[in-house]
């Protein structure tokens, strides 16, 4: 009796060990990639820096991401810059992708002439980030 215990726990044990997962903590793809050293890349096609709008215009915001290995999140935001408050912002679903268009509308709502930093940033799998913006005029 005591030799099929010994038997079925040593059997036990070799399915175990066997059925083990055999994935490195630095297999995880959520971890850096150190061999990436380079950043992803950003063109904002519209707006184009210092453009001016009226109140009845919509805020194009056209461009492209891309990135040598894979993109792990990008956003777009705008922010007022008097007060610093964002009055606009976009997280788009980058993650993997080497390349991502955006194409987005803001339809500004302001009484009096009002500057904008429109911004978008993009970080890889390896943390590699990089950010583009421009700034526009809103004219009521």
């Amino acid at each position: 009796m005591k030799i099929n215990s010994l038997l079925g726990i040593v059997i036990f044990s070799a399915m175990l060990i066997s059925c083990r997962n055999d994935r490195h903590d630095d297999d995880d793809e959520h971890d850096d990639n150190k061999t990436d050293t380079q950043s992803p890349s950003i063109d904002i096609n519209t707006p184009t820096n210092a453009q001016i709008f009226s109140i009845t215009d919509t805020i194009k915001i056209n461009g492209l991401i891309t990135e040598n290995e894979s993109l792990h999140e990008a956003n777009i935001k705008i922010t007022d810059l008097s007060s610093n408050a964002t009055v606009y912002a976009n997280f788009p679903l980058v993650h993997d992708l080497t390349s991502y268009t955006f194409s987005q509308m803001f339809f500004p709502n302001v009484t009096t002439h009002t500057s904008y930093n429109v911004l978008v940033e993009a970080t890889d799998h390896a943390g590699n980030k990089t950010s583009k913006s421009v700034q526009v005029h809103i004219m009521p």
